[in-house]
């Protein structure tokens, strides 16, 4: 196994989403939760990838990793805070993994670099995406390395 560095820029958060917070989910705790009214926020995460088969297909796990192999994903989940900080969930985003092109997950292990998904979080009627988000949606990219959060 190999450690890869993933970056998240979750573009579009305005203040529409009132309370909403948003966080990226480590196992079932929602960790660093963002008010969306912050208009962009940075997660960073790694995970281990393994290579399967020849095709040059991968399988990531680690604590941010949900799912089953040939379908894994990461979750960003909304929620609000009462009054003692903690974190009630509302609603859950999902970025499936599977999608990420095998070239660029091994270019981005031989270089060192980070893979950054940058993605706008909020559909034309400035609601929070949630459910899965669409591949086309989320761009995906070969950055310098980065300290995981």
């Amino acid at each position: 196994m190999t450690t890869l560095t993933i970056q998240l820029i979750c573009q579009g958060l305005s203040g529409r989403q009132g309370g909403l917070h948003l966080g990226l989910q480590r196992g079932s705790e929602v960790i660093d939760p963002v008010p969306a009214t912050a208009g962009s926020v940075h997660f960073a995460l790694t995970v281990e990838v393994t290579p399967i088969g020849d095709g040059g297909a991968f399988d990531a796990r680690g604590p941010y990793v949900h799912g089953r192999r040939g379908d894994r994903f990461l979750y960003l989940s909304w929620g609000e805070l009462d009054r003692d900080g903690a974190f009630g969930m509302v609603m859950r985003t999902k970025i499936k993994l599977e999608p990420i092109e095998p070239d660029l997950v091994v270019r981005a292990l031989e270089s060192g670099a980070a893979l950054r998904g940058t993605l706008s979080l909020v559909d034309a009627a400035g609601k929070p995406v949630t459910g899965t988000v669409p591949s086309e949606r989320i761009e995906w990219a070969i950055v310098p390395g980065a300290e995981p959060g």
